[in-house]
């Protein structure tokens, strides 16, 4: 598994969850430490290739609740403004 694969001059990051590394689940029943553990390793990737989250040009989100979309969003607007 790798976090993220550079292309040329695009990064991909995919396959981040709301995982710890010890394995286990961040935040059960929370969508908004789930968002911003997922949105935090993300960003740690990105930075790591030598980028910031304002590189960042698609990102696709799944949620298994649309009814958490709200607070999802809220988290998610603090990345991306």
């Amino acid at each position: 598994y790798s976090p993220g694969a550079r292309a040329g001059d695009t990064l991909y990051v995919s396959g981040t969850l709301a995982i710890g590394p010890d394995g286990k689940t961040v935040g059960v029943g929370d969508v908004k430490a789930q968002t911003r553990h997922v949105l935090e390793t993300i960003k740690s990737v990105v930075e790591a290739a030598g980028g910031t989250m304002k590189d960042i040009a698609f990102n696709q989100i799944f949620l298994a609740n649309l009814a958490d979309y709200a607070a999802m969003n809220e988290v998610y607007r603090e990345y991306f403004p």
